[in-house]
């Protein structure tokens, strides 16, 4: 994806442009909490805003 110390405009390119995320483990799913985080980091990582969490959601 990016380089080990990407810069702001080669993290700016992978994220908002090429529209990437971090890839979650599976095993992550055999855990209940990592599996809500999971989702939770999913849903904030939706490209159109409108579509994300709110911070006050995410604290709820």
């Amino acid at each position: 994806m990016v380089p080990s110390d990407p810069s702001i405009d080669e993290m700016k390119k992978v994220v908002c442009f090429d529209k990437q995320r971090p890839p979650i483990p599976n095993r992550w799913q055999s855990c209940e909490a990592l599996r809500v985080i999971s989702k939770v980091m999913k849903e904030c990582w939706y490209h159109n805003s409108a579509a994300r969490l709110t911070a006050l959601r995410i604290k709820k």
